[in-house]
């Protein structure tokens, strides 16, 4: 039987100051040429395309009417209020049948359609008063105008998504998130539209008049509502001296609703 050479000691250490050589001379060359260069990371996410699917459509029907599947939910406001623990708003399916010459609209409820959304996260001891429904990249939303919470409905309940500060992002509170719509592949989210008063008209200040635009991830930015509407060409004037416009929703390329308060 044959026994491995051992190494000689003076071999040995020939081949460790090689081995440190070769390690400084390498560092050296990396400082020299690239220490001064940041290094980058890039973060390749692949995202599918943008899910225009609505998913209530409509149906032309023989006689030439239009039906349309509806779902409505409550903004019960104290109501809302289950227990201690526990706030909902009331769901319920139907259809919304236009007539031919679109002059007459008739509403039928399903049987057994009517369920609850809970949720358990409040915001001064009030939840779940929801204010709007949109489908945004093939998901149903809804706002809560108390919470400033968004939820996703689905499988007849609901789940959060994203939270909205009230103002530009700096507030302590939620935003009272009173309309949603889309444009684009962008969901935006606005709550009254007018400067924040006092029950006798003080000015406190102009946070409901700051829009939020949410990206398909829930990346949220802010835009003024003045800016934001006279980006478009739509002028109008906002003072607390003269009469107060309140708007509700508005729908993108359909029609501006309007509710004035005295």
């Amino acid at each position: 039987m044959v026994m491995p050479r051992r190494p000689e000691p003076r071999a040995s250490a020939i081949d460790l100051a090689m081995v440190a050589i070769g390690s400084i001379v390498a560092t050296f060359v990396f400082m020299r040429f690239f220490g001064d260069k940041a290094l980058t990371v890039v973060d390749v996410e692949l995202e599918s395309a943008y899910n225009r699917t609505q998913l209530y459509q409509a149906r032309n029907l023989k006689d030439g009417a239009v039906e349309y599947d509806l779902l409505v939910v409550t903004d019960l406001d104290h109501d809302s209020k289950v227990s201690n623990k526990k706030w909902q708003s009331i769901a319920r399916r139907g259809t919304l049948k236009l007539s031919p010459d679109q002059k007459t609209v008739s509403v039928t409820w399903k049987a057994d359609s009517t369920f609850p959304l809970t949720t358990e996260i409040a915001s001064g001891g009030r939840a779940m008063e929801l204010s709007d429904l949109c489908v945004f990249d093939g998901r149903l939303l809804a706002a809560d105008d108390r919470t400033g919470l968004i939820y996703e409905i689905k499988d007849d309940k609901a789940y959060p998504w994203v939270f909205l500060v009230d103002g530009p992002g700096n507030a302590t509170k939620g935003l009272k998130a009173e309309w949603l719509t889309v444009k684009g592949d962008e969901l935006y989210v606005g709550g009254l539209g007018k400067e924040w008063t006092t029950t006798d008209g003080v000015y406190v200040n102009d946070n409901p008049m700051w829009i939020k635009v949410l990206s398909r991830n829930g990346k949220v930015s802010f835009t003024f509502f003045i800016v934001f509407f006279n980006s478009e060409g739509v002028a109008f004037l906002l003072k607390q001296y003269f009469f107060v416009i309140s708007y509700d929703y508005r729908l993108w390329n359909f029609f501006f609703c309007y509710f004035p308060v005295g």
